[in-house]
């Protein structure tokens, strides 16, 4: 976690034409950040589910296109605190052969960066 990205990722929180989903997961996630090498989620709560190494199957969608479901390695779990409470961040690292899956929606982060409506994580 502390390892210097080999890509950019972009903070997709309050992006809500980008949505993201963990395959299988009953909890409420949030798509946190975004990037060509792997993704981050918030939940509310901790899944023991969702333990790593862990592979995992993503679904995302920008602008309500077709979804892309991808494959990744669940790479660890932070607790961090919101409000008094505790949050769980899910690191994702997509595997090397689906990287050229999620350049579309990557390419469209970079231009609402570049348009100033999103940011660098």
């Amino acid at each position: 976690m502390s390892e210097a990205r080999e890509f950019s990722r972009y903070k997709v929180i309050d992006l809500m034409e980008l949505t993201g989903a963990l395959e299988g997961v009953k909890v409420p996630l949030r798509l946190a950040t975004f990037g060509h090498g792997g993704c981050g989620f918030y939940a509310p709560e901790k899944t023991p589910f969702l333990s790593p190494p862990k592979r995992v199957f993503c679904t995302f969608s920008l602008n309500q296109t077709e979804a892309i479901k991808v494959q990744g390695n669940l790479k660890y779990v932070q607790e961090l605190s919101a409000q008094g409470k505790p949050i769980y961040f899910y690191g994702v690292e997509f595997i090397v052969p689906h990287r050229p899956m999620v350049e579309p929606i990557v390419y469209g982060l970079e231009r609402l960066k570049s348009e100033g409506k999103i940011e660098a994580a």
